[in-house]
C-alpha cells in the first residue's frame, strides 16, 4: 500500500483508491484477509480527507463504512493482532461524524487491543500513545474537562520517543492541534502557544503537506 499512501499525501485521493481497489483485488484473490483489511484502512484515510477538504458529510460516512470493513476483515481473520488498527480507524470516522462518545469507547477498545495484541509492525510506544491521544481527545469533545490535560501529558511522552520523523510530526502537530482547538474559547493564549508548536513541526517537515492544509484549515475556524 506504499504506492497508494504516497498518492494521498500528496493530494491525489483518486489514485490513491484506484490503486487501493487494485490492491484489494490482488489480496482477495490470494485470501489475503489482512491484506484486505489494510487496503480498508488506506482507504478509510483517503475517504477521511476527501471529506475534511469539502467538508460533504457524504465522505465522512463513506469513510465510516470503510473502517467498518477493515474492523470486520480484520475480526474474521481470527488474529487479534490485527484489530488495533482497524478500530483506531473506526473510532476516527465516529469522530468525523461527531459522535465523541461512541468514538470514545471505540478509541479505548483500540488502546486495550494494542495493549494485549499489538501487531509486531505497530509494536512502539508511540503507537499507543497516538491512540491514547485520541481517546483522550474524543472524551474532551464529549465534555471531559480533564482530557487536555491528559492529552498534554501522553503529547509530552510521545515527544521523547524513538519514532521516525515522519509519523511523529504528524502524530505531535495533530495532538498540538487538537489541544490548540479544544483551548481556543476558554485560554486563547494557551491555544495559541499549542497551534505554534504545530506549526513550527510542519513547517520544518515538507512532507507533511497535508497537516499544513489541515493547519490552515483550523487557523481560519479558530479565526471566524
Amino acid at each position: 500500500m506504499g504506492e497508494a499512501n504516497a498518492l494521498r499525501e500528496r493530494g491525489s485521493f483518486l489514485q490513491a483508491l484506484i490503486v487501493g481497489d487494485e490492491a484489494l483485488l490482488g489480496f482477495a484473490e490470494d485470501k489475503d484477509l489482512l491484506g484486505m483489511a489494510e487496503t480498508y484502512a488506506a482507504r478509510f484515510i483517503s475517504l477521511k480527507h476527501l471529506y475534511l477538504d469539502s467538508q460533504e458529510k457524504a465522505w465522512a460516512l463513506l469513510a465510516h463504512h470503510a473502517a467498518q470493513a477493515g474492523v470486520a476483515l480484520a475480526k474474521e481473520s481470527h488474529q487479534p493482532e490485527a484489530l488495533a488498527v482497524p478500530l483506531m480507524n473506526l473510532g476516527k470516522s465516529y469522530e468525523l461524524l461527531g459522535e465523541y462518545n461512541q468514538a470514545s469507547d471505540v478509541y479505548a477498545q483500540a488502546v486495550e487491543s494494542q495493549q494485549l495484541h499489538p501487531a509486531e509492525f505497530h509494536n512502539r510506544p508511540a503507537v499507543l500513545l497516538d491512540m491514547q491521544i485520541h481517546q483522550a481527545g474524543a472524551e474532551a469533545l464529549s465534555g471531559d474537562s480533564t482530557a487536555v490535560d491528559r492529552i498534554v501529558d501522553l503529547l509530552e511522552q510521545l515527544a521523547k520517543t524513538d519514532e521516525p520523523d515522519y509519523n511523529k510530526d504528524a502524530w505531535l502537530s495533530g495532538g498540538y492541534m487538537k489541544v490548540a482547538f479544544l483551548l481556543w474559547k476558554t485560554d486563547q493564549v494557551k491555544a495559541e502557544e499549542f497551534l505554534n508548536k504545530a506549526r513550527n513541526i510542519i513547517e520544518a517537515n515538507s512532507n507533511l503537506k497535508l497537516r499544513k492544509k489541515q493547519l490552515a484549515q483550523l487557523e481560519a475556524k479558530m479565526n471566524t
